[in-house]
């Protein structure tokens, strides 16, 4: 998949602890901030979601990084959120 969508990286990690709200367990991330992010609430399954989709109500995704995703209230304006994926230790 990530390479159909001309992903050069696919990054998939535990999901990120201390978002009350949604956190990213996953991105296939496009050099240009175009790609897929995996985002969920804490404890349930994450869903795919492509850049410029919304993620619910008033909350669109807006561009993903190789390990994050940038969330605002419209699908080009300012960022109002990121979500990042944890570090990874063993790197």
């Amino acid at each position: 998949m990530a390479r159909l969508l001309g992903a050069r990286s696919l990054t998939v990690a535990q999901p990120q602890q201390g978002s009350p709200d949604l956190q990213l367990s996953g991105v296939i991330a496009h050099p240009d901030g175009h790609g897929i992010a995996l985002i969920g609430p804490p404890g349930q399954p994450a869903h795919s979601y492509v850049v410029g989709s919304a993620v619910r109500e008033g909350l669109w995704l807006q561009s993903v990084g190789t390990r994050k995703a940038e969330l605002g209230a419209d699908k080009q304006g300012g960022a109002r959120q990121v979500l990042e994926l944890p570090s990874n230790p063993d790197k």
